[in-house]
């Protein structure tokens, strides 16, 4: 006994001190039950007000958040634009709202600080689509009368759009389903050396990303059977060589959604611009291939630069500004900075960091540019 705990302890440092396990889904804050949220009939559900809270995930994170008077993850504002002032709202989901990060970490913050005289009002809301965004919008945002209006488009947010305002189905919920919750002293044996040991990660890894072992495990009903269309990743559907028909649909439904938006804001000569924020399995080819292997699908039915490509050229085509931040991100985790939370497919702290500064170059270099910013 004496020696095996040794042999573990040697393995588990050795683990630590060498390896790095892939990102994992994780559960989000749940909007239809979370404490932080209220329901609300025109767009489900909005953060409370004047909130003061922390989030704590084992493994992965612990960070402090905050809400402002009027429900927004944000400092105060008040709805009169200052004079010489120009103001940016951003829209989005838990991306733009800062899941895994600090207040001030989150990239409409960054944005803000890097932009003189211009203010950045933060309207993201976790687990939102693409109709829901728009509608906050216009039942919060045009409050602060915007001379932009930024969104932070996801790639989940295209599956998003058929999801109703319940919170009980959409996409992030769903990722909240799969979280394990143990009932057993196997279960919590289990969870607890996920989030604890860095050998177990490295062992339980090398048995994900193997085909051959998962089927093995599978025959064994260790494991669940690998998942089609229906049970794959919401954020990796779009990239998809071949659409099905549900998804041809979800496509033309979001398209539709973004020209709504644009002709909202057009009409009150308003900039609107698309950000598109890069999903884990874009970037992070380990993630990637632990999706996969779960999955029926193989490398080949995928083309990872596909939906962004997609949504650039529907941007040229509509006259829609879009900012495609993939490559900075690309480079930044490949260099090995993961721009990505441990254990999470949400962006970490850097990633958050390069987001803003690619927009900001994006504000400051574009056609319409807000004038040279050195801080970008």
């Amino acid at each position: 006994m004496v020696s095996t705990c040794a042999t573990l302890l040697v393995l588990e440092c050795g683990s630590r001190l060498f390896y790095q396990p892939p990102a994992k889904s994780m559960a989000f804050l749940s909007p239809s039950s979370d404490s932080y949220y209220e329901q609300n009939e025109n767009v489900g559900w909005i953060p409370r007000r004047n909130i003061k809270g922390v989030h704590n995930r084992t493994g992965s994170f612990a960070t402090t958040l905050r809400t402002n008077s009027d429900g927004l993850r944000d400092r105060e504002y008040s709805f009169d634009k200052p004079k010489g002032v120009t103001r940016i709202v951003a829209l989005g989901d838990s991306f733009t709202w800062g899941w895994g990060v600090g207040d001030n970490e989150i990239y409409t913050e960054v944005l803000e600080s890097l932009l003189p005289n211009v203010e950045v009002i933060n309207l993201g809301v976790a687990a939102f689509a693409t109709q829901q965004e728009f509608d906050y919008l216009k039942m919060k945002g045009m409050k602060y009368d915007p001379d932009v209006v930024i969104l932070g488009f996801c790639l989940n947010d295209i599956a998003g759009n058929s999801f109703g305002k319940d919170g009980s189905t959409n996409s992030e919920s769903e990722a909240d389903r799969q979280v394990s919750h143990p009932s057993s002293f196997f279960l919590k044996t289990k969870e607890f050396l996920t989030y604890h040991s860095a050998f177990y990660d490295f062992i339980t890894e090398r048995i994900n990303t193997n085909k051959e072992l998962v089927n093995v495990m599978i025959k064994l009903k260790i494991k669940e059977s690998p998942v089609g269309y229906e049970g794959l990743d919401t954020n990796l559907s779009p990239a998809l060589v071949s659409y099905p028909p549900s998804l041809e649909y979800l496509y033309e439904e979001t398209e539709s959604n973004l020209l709504q938006m644009k002709s909202f804001l057009a009409e009150r000569n308003i900039r609107f611009i698309i950000v598109l924020i890069p999903s884990l399995q874009s970037i992070d080819r380990k993630a990637l291939e632990a999706t996969l292997v779960q999955s029926v699908f193989e490398g080949k039915d995928f083309d990872l630069e596909k939906p962004y490509t997609l949504l650039e050229q529907f941007g040229k085509m509509n006259h829609i500004e879009i900012v495609n931040p993939f490559s900075s991100l690309k480079r930044a985790h490949t260099d090995g900075s993961s721009v990505f939370l441990h254990r999470d497919m949400h962006l970490n702290k850097l990633g958050h960091d390069l987001l803003a500064r690619e927009i900001c170059k994006y504000l400051t270099t574009s056609p319409r540019s807000f004038g040279p910013s050195p801080a970008c």
